[in-house]
């Protein structure tokens, strides 16, 4: 189970919203305003959107949680979306290359390839991509 703490905003029907927001060091260095990295993090961060999870711990506004994401069904889904369009690409080249297309030919045909690759990996996708919601795994105390 790959974990990462998050912080509970608010509670509302049994459902709760939470942000998992890194805690940046920013926050304490001195260089903060002179530092580019401060304003690539919050390039990204302000972009953040809290997320809505059943609240099947009990858990009160301003609590810290822990939440979790099934590894090896992240790591197959990973394996999964990445490698299929790949492996398909290379076949449908190799096949292009069979056949004796012409070089603009095999090109196409791989990139053909790669995109039936891609909707293949997402249709077989579909079904695991529930089991890769976060659940609430526990309470956590604040650091």
């Amino acid at each position: 189970m790959i974990e990462q703490r998050a912080k509970v905003l608010k509670i509302e029907n049994n459902m709760m919203w939470i942000d998992t927001s890194p805690q940046s060091a920013c926050q304490s260095c001195q260089q903060r305003n002179q530092c580019s990295a401060t304003t690539f993090e919050n390039a990204f961060i302000s972009q953040r959107k809290p997320l809505q999870l059943f609240n099947s711990i009990s858990a009160q506004t301003g609590d810290w949680i822990v939440i979790g994401i099934n590894e090896t069904t992240l790591l197959k889904s990973t394996a999964l979306l990445y490698l299929l369009p790949i492996i398909s690409m290379v076949i449908f080249s190799v096949i292009g290359n069979l056949i004796e297309l012409n070089e603009i030919s095999i090109i196409l045909s791989s990139l053909v390839g790669l995109g039936i690759g891609g909707v293949i990996s997402r249709w077989f996708l579909a079904p695991t991509l529930a089991n890769l919601n976060p659940i609430p795994l526990r309470l956590s105390i604040p650091l």
